[in-house]
């Protein structure tokens, strides 16, 4: 499965809060573009604290990775 975490400054996890189902981005054709919004419950005193959000488990030509994204 899928997980994606927002991770703050202080290694602090959030899971994902909309739950994405992950059958509907498997095999995604080469150079095409998926457009989802994520919801993390995130106090609003913290969101400035978010270092990056990682994508666990992700394959890309075979081969399994997470994929950090820094904020």
């Amino acid at each position: 499965t899928l997980g994606v975490q927002a991770v703050l400054e202080d290694g602090t996890n959030y899971a994902l809060a909309n739950l994405v189902s992950a059958e509907q981005y498997t095999n995604i054709e080469p150079n095409m573009t998926v457009n989802k919004n994520f919801v993390f419950e995130i106090p609003a005193q913290l969101q400035d604290g978010i270092k990056y959000i990682v994508f666990n488990g992700v394959t890309l030509e075979f081969s399994t990775m997470n994929i950090i994204v820094n904020i």
